[in-house]
């Protein structure tokens, strides 16, 4: 995975709507015969490579609609920052997050492909990314399932059944976006294999979808 330099704080605007004139506002605050319009659920991603689409930074994923963050509905969700870097563990997720003030009602986090590279232990991981969830403070947390890793799979499967307990003993939620990208050994299906370790843009694409369900639920 390729070094790059960070970015904290990358937003999307959200989507308020047009103003509505007071007097077409009925008594309970909505306009008059409509149900009142909720604000899109700001959304902070923190990751790495598999997160910004294998583009470097979040913002340029986002923006090159490769991250899978792009699958969010706009009208549901807005993406309200975060932190992800291609190559970045979880030790620089949680240095690169341990300032972030921007408030988000969904924390979603995925990491440890490159710990796993670097030889971290599972403990580590754990609590990388529990000070991330403690720095944030968002209303939910969401641990995503590490992708598929051809060079370790046995080791990946394992650390997400780590993640899934970490997750269940914390009152988070968990979900596993690659289940249908991944072989039962634990390795990339052949129509989503690129080098390993990452995927197409339809494969982030269909991960997308599979978290934006689980948010909305």
């Amino acid at each position: 995975m390729v070094a790059a330099v960070a970015i904290v704080g990358c937003s999307a605007e959200s989507h308020s709507g047009t103003e509505v004139p007071s007097a077409a506002v009925s008594s309970s605050g909505s306009p008059s015969g409509t149900a009142p319009q909720r604000a899109p659920a700001r959304v902070v991603i923190v990751g790495d490579s598999n997160s910004t689409g294998f583009r470097g930074t979040l913002e340029r994923g986002l923006a090159e609609g490769a991250a899978w963050g792009a699958q969010l509905p706009a009208d549901r969700f807005t993406v309200a920052g975060g932190w992800a870097v291609d190559g970045a563990t979880t030790a620089s997720m949680r240095a690169g997050m341990a300032s972030f003030t921007g408030g988000a009602e969904h924390l979603v986090i995925m990491g440890g492909t490159n710990d796993l590279a670097a030889g971290a232990t599972v403990g580590e991981i754990l609590s990388n990314l529990a000070s991330v969830a403690r720095d944030v403070g968002a209303k939910h947390v969401t641990i995503l399932a590490i992708a598929p890793y051809d060079y370790l799979p046995a080791d990946a499967m394992a650390l997400n059944r780590s993640l899934r307990s970490l997750a269940e003993d914390n009152g988070w939620g968990f979900i596993d976006p690659w289940t249908d990208l991944r072989e039962a050994d634990g390795t990339w299906l052949a129509e989503f294999f690129t080098d390993g370790i990452h995927t197409s843009m339809e494969g982030y694409a269909l991960a997308g979808k599979e978290i934006a369900a689980h948010l909305r639920r």
